[in-house]
Formats: C-alpha cells, sequence, structure tokens
C-alpha cells in the first residue's frame, strides 16, 4: 500500500468556514480566525461541527492569548465591551 503523504498544516491552512460581515463566505486557519474576529460575522455555514470550531477557537485563544489586567477589564467592563 502506498501512501501519500502532504503537509497539511491548521493552524495556517485556510479549512475553518466564514460569513465575513461584508457577506463575503471563504475560509480561514486557525491563527487568522482569531485576528480577524471583528471582521468575521460567524463561523461555518449550518455544518455541525460549528460548535467544536467554536470551542476550538476559544482555547486557542485562552492558552495563547496573555491574560487581561484587571484595570483594562475594569475600563472594559464599564465600557460594556469585554471581548
Amino acid at each position: 500500500m502506498n501512501w501519500k503523504t502532504e503537509n497539511y498544516n491548521l493552524l495556517v491552512e485556510d479549512w475553518i468556514p466564514v460569513l465575513w460581515r461584508d457577506g463575503q463566505y471563504s475560509r480561514v486557519g486557525i491563527i487568522q480566525a482569531p485576528s480577524q474576529e471583528g471582521k468575521i460575522k460567524r463561523l461555518g455555514a449550518s455544518n455541525p461541527i460549528d460548535p467544536a470550531l467554536s470551542h476550538l477557537l476559544l482555547l486557542v485563544l485562552k492558552c495563547c492569548k496573555p491574560p487581561i489586567s484587571a484595570a483594562r477589564r475594569n475600563t472594559l467592563d464599564k465600557a460594556g465591551n469585554i471581548p
């Protein structure tokens, strides 16, 4: 049996379906999705794994982003704009 080996990096390859706020549909990678969060209207297109994608991206954010300071949290809380 011959196995074809290909490199596919889930971090950078565009595989997560997104609907942009301007109505366009495309795909993004795990690294690009959080950095474009303000431009993305929603993930997926009625795909059963959409909730899992949301959880995956939240875990990536939680693990990779530095914790928010108490002062910054208070500022955002007062503005009603906690991301």
